[in-house]
């Protein structure tokens, strides 16, 4: 049975998953039953995001006003260049002047905006089997770390080993670096065989 003159506490997050340049996490500190004036500590930490760096740390105490049930309270991103991966912030409540804590923490992802975004082309759609080669060009948005990608031609109907020659690599990339040009040779035979397609993939970035 639930005292009902007792504060019951919580915290929720109202963005649960943001974009790092969305310019802050919105938490909300709510409670039930009694509500009488009262106060509660509310804090950053935990959490894959580092406090000072990826956010704004935040300590503070939250005064509530007799019949008051929820404070909101914002979280400051920082909208940096660094390519790290998505991230979380936790936010705790404690030590809350009466009642009790039911649900003490929330967590909230930040969405890293630096990522690279990837795409592979071919630069001849359609080729002559004379030509010598495919050309392929893998490229890159965002974030221009240094960093790997593997390439590999499989499926069409074209064979691997008799109509052109198969890859299987790994792409490496310079920080700075934002596409590279990839050639699959074509096998030129005297084959009637009709027209056949060679398809490239990237993965494993």
């Amino acid at each position: 049975v639930n005292d009902n003159d007792q504060s019951v506490w919580s915290i929720d997050v109202a963005t649960p998953v943001v974009d790092e340049g969305s310019g802050f996490i919105t938490f909300v500190v709510s409670r039930t039953g009694a509500s009488a004036a009262a106060s509660i500590n509310v804090a950053t930490g935990g959490g894959s995001a580092t406090g000072g760096s990826d956010y704004t740390a935040l300590n503070q105490t939250l005064s509530f006003a007799a019949g008051e049930t929820s404070k909101t309270v914002q979280v400051a991103i920082t909208d940096d260049t660094v390519a790290e991966g998505n991230e979380t912030v936790t936010a705790s409540i404690a030590n809350a002047s009466v009642g009790t804590i039911a649900v003490p923490s929330v967590t909230s992802t930040i969405l890293d905006n630096e990522q690279p975004v990837w795409s592979v082309e071919t630069t001849t759609s359609s080729v002559d089997e004379g030509a010598g080669f495919i050309t392929y060009i893998v490229s890159r948005t965002g974030a221009l770390v240094a960093a790997t990608l593997d390439f590999a031609t499989a499926g069409g109907s074209a064979t691997g080993g008799a109509d052109y020659t198969v890859l299987n690599q790994t792409l490496n990339f310079a920080a700075g670096e934002t596409s590279k040009t990839v050639q699959v040779a074509i096998t030129d035979d005297a084959l009637p065989e009709g027209n056949e397609t060679v398809t490239a993939s990237i993965a494993n970035a």
